[in-house]
C-alpha cells in the first residue's frame, strides 16, 4: 500500500514525481547548507576559489567566519577572504581581513604571509619583507610563507630597477622543494622568471599550474602574458 503522503503526487503523473524529487531535493541542498561545520564551509569555499567562483567561495568564507566556533576557524575564515579579496584586487578589504586575522592568532604563520602578499599588492616592499621574513620564522615549512617572502623580494628589487631577482628565485624554488605539486608555488616561479625575461622558463612553470587548476583565471592570464612577449 503506498503511503498517503505519496498518492496526491501521483494523481499528477510523472510531472507530480518530478515535482516531488525536486522538492526532496532542494530540501536535501538546505539540510546540508544548515549543518555544515564552518571548516566544511572554508573547503566549500576552497573549492569555489580554485574553479573561479569567487562569489559562492565568498558566500561560503563569510558564513563559515559568522559561524565559527573556536579561533582557529576564525582566522582561518578571515585569512581565504584576504586572499580572496586579493585575488579580485579589493586590496584594502584584503587588508582589513588580514589584520583581523593577526589578531585572531598573532602566531599563524598563514596569516603573516597573506599580510605580506597584500603589502606586495599595495606596493609596499619593504612591509611585505617584514611580514614574509616573520611568516618563516614562524612555520619553516610553510609553503605560503616562503612564497610571500619570494614576492615581497621581487617586489623590492623590481621597484630599485634591479633585474637579477636570484634571492627571491632561490627562496621560491626552496618553497617548490616543499611541495613541487603546488600550483601556487609554480605559478610563483613562472612569475620570477618572466620578471627575468626568461619566458621559455617562465612557460615551463605557468602550464603545469594551469593542468593543476586549469579553472584558476589567474593562469590564464599570466599565460597570456606569456604568449603576447
Amino acid at each position: 500500500m503506498l503511503p498517503g503522503w505519496l498518492k496526491p503526487w501521483l494523481r499528477w503523473g510523472m510531472a507530480g514525481l518530478f515535482g516531488m524529487i525536486v522538492l526532496v531535493s532542494v530540501g536535501l541542498v538546505w539540510a546540508l547548507n544548515v549543518y555544515m561545520t564552518p571548516v566544511e564551509r572554508i573547503k566549500d569555499g576552497d573549492q569555489a576559489f580554485w574553479k573561479s567562483h569567487l562569489v559562492e567561495a565568498e558566500r561560503s568564507y563569510r558564513l563559515a567566519l559568522d559561524t565559527a566556533k573556536v579561533n582557529s576557524q576564525k582566522t582561518l575564515a578571515y585569512i581565504r577572504l584576504c586572499r580572496l579579496y586579493r585575488v579580485e584586487g579589493e586590496s584594502l578589504d584584503a587588508l582589513r581581513m588580514c589584520q583581523a586575522a593577526v589578531q585572531s592568532d598573532p602566531g599563524s604563520a598563514l596569516a603573516e604571509a597573506e599580510l605580506a602578499r597584500v603589502f606586495s599588492a599595495l606596493d609596499a616592499p619593504e612591509e611585505a619583507i617584514s611580514h614574509g621574513q616573520k611568516a618563516c620564522e614562524l612555520d619553516e615549512t610553510d609553503v605560503v610563507a616562503f612564497l610571500s617572502l619570494a614576492e615581497a623580494m621581487a617586489s623590492y628589487e623590481k621597484g630599485q630597477e634591479m633585474t637579477g631577482y636570484s634571492r627571491p628565485l632561490e627562496i621560491a624554488q626552496y618553497a617548490y622543494s616543499l611541495d613541487p605539486a603546488n600550483p601556487e608555488v609554480l605559478q610563483v616561479l613562472g612569475f620570477l622568471f618572466q620578471l627575468q625575461r626568461k619566458q621559455d622558463e617562465a612557460y615551463e612553470y605557468f602550464e603545469p599550474s594551469r593542468q593543476i587548476e586549469p579553472d584558476f583565471f589567474v593562469y590564464y592570464l599570466d599565460l597570456g602574458g606569456i604568449e603576447q612577449a
